[in-house]
Parts: C-alpha cells; structure tokens; sequence
C-alpha cells in the first residue's frame, strides 16, 4: 500500500503535509516541521524525555503480539515514524495547537483503497511466486518447511528478518497474508528476486533445499545492495 499525507491546519503553517505510511505510523519530523521546527523539540528530544519511555513499553505490552511489536520506528533519511498515540503524545509536547490540529487530521483519515498499480503488482507478483516454488519443487525441495526456508531467504537480506519476525513488526496475525501488507516497492523487489532466482536455480542446475536457499539468498542480497546505491541518499517523498 502507498503511503499517505495528512494536513495540519495551523496558525503559523496552514495546510502543512505530514507524512503518514500504509499502516498509519505517523512521521514525527513532519510534526516538527509543520509547528515550525521548535527550537529543543526535535523528536530525538521527545524520544529521550522521562514519560517516553514507559509509554513505548506500554504500548508494546498491550499488542495482541507483544514480542518484537512495532510502535516507533527509524526510517530512509533519519525520519521517525511512530503510532497515533505516541505521535499525539509528541504533538503535545510541541503545542496545544499542534496536537489539536494533528487529532483532527487522524479523525478524518480513512484506510487507502488499493491502488491499481499495487494490484497490478500484487498479481505479477503470484505469478513469480507459482514460478518460484515450482522451480524450487523441479529441483529437489520438497518439504513445507523449507518452503518458507527458501522465502525467508527472499525476505531476510531485502528486509532484515524473516517472514515470522516481519508479521511479529506489522502486527499480524500468524494467518494473515505478508505480502497483502506490503507496498508496492517490496513487492516489485520481492518478484524480482524470485524471477531472477529462478533464472538462476535453472541455470545453475541446482539441486535439494539448500543450494536452492542458498542461490535465492544470494539473488537477494545482489539486489539490496543495487537498491541501497540507487536510493541512497533516500529522496524526500514529494508531497501533495
């Protein structure tokens, strides 16, 4: 799912964009931003205060999956994003009219339909996928087990964990589907990295579960690292 722009009607600052991604987590810099980037309240200021703490832990504790939950994260560029409660908590800390403002942005904020382009990728992306595990099954891998062997090693050097520990971050249910809570971008890596794996498995005629791991692996990491130079340093998202 793409991300989306919220706007804060302030006194100083009227109509300013804060960014707020696919599962509502909400930049806090952009907070900072629209308040007119207040001297000593940076979000790293806030981060540090004596009251943040305890209410990230609080908030990790109440997840339905309280092990390795998301509730504040670092992204491309240096830029926080956290949950609504704690990005309300740090607008407070800048302002009154901040926060208020930042309430009725949230309150008038409904889920994104999926867009055509991420449907699109959605269904090329099955269709890497059906190629991807029937290649995986011409040459040897047979059990469920490493299946998910084979993907983890898709997710791992793309995203830093496996596709467990990646529902455990977006607060999914162990039967929820990953890749429906994907954006487009992961999921264009995603099927890159199995096409081209497969191109691979073939034309190294690999054999059994861990030299077809261990190609896949290795298909993903080559991309990560060409992803990591095209994007880096990671352009501003332009804002509508």
């Amino acid at each position: 799912m793409n991300n989306r722009f919220l706007r804060l009607e302030l006194q100083k600052n009227s109509g300013e964009a804060v960014e707020c991604d696919a599962r509502g987590f909400v930049c806090l810099q952009d907070i900072w931003a629209a308040a007119g980037y207040p001297q000593g309240k940076h979000p790293q200021n806030w981060y540090f205060l004596p009251d943040t703490q305890p209410a990230v832990q609080r908030l990790i504790r109440a997840a339905p999956n309280a092990n390795r939950v998301e509730v504040i994260y670092l992204a491309a560029a240096g830029r926080t994003f956290a949950v609504e409660e704690l990005a309300m908590s740090y607008a407070e800390y800048l302002s009154l009219d901040v926060a208020e403002s930042l309430n009725y942005a949230l309150q008038q904020l409904v889920p994104p339909a999926p867009t055509n382009d991420w449907l699109g990728q959605r269904a090329l992306g099955r269709q890497a996928r059906n190629s991807f595990t029937d290649t995986l099954k011409d040459h040897g891998v047979t059990e469920g087990r490493h299946y998910a062997g084979c993907t983890n090693a898709v997710y791992e050097p793309l995203f830093g964990d496996t596709a467990k520990g990646l529902k455990k971050r977006f607060g999914l249910a162990a039967n929820d589907n990953l890749r429906d809570n994907f954006n487009l971008l992961h999921l264009s890596l995603i099927a890159a990295v199995e096409n081209l794996a497969v191109a691979r498995i073939q034309a190294d005629n690999c054999n059994g579960f861990e030299q077809c791991r261990d190609t896949a692996r290795e298909v993903a990491g080559a991309l990560k690292i060409t992803v990591q130079a095209v994007l880096s340093p990671s352009p501003k998202p332009q804002k509508y």
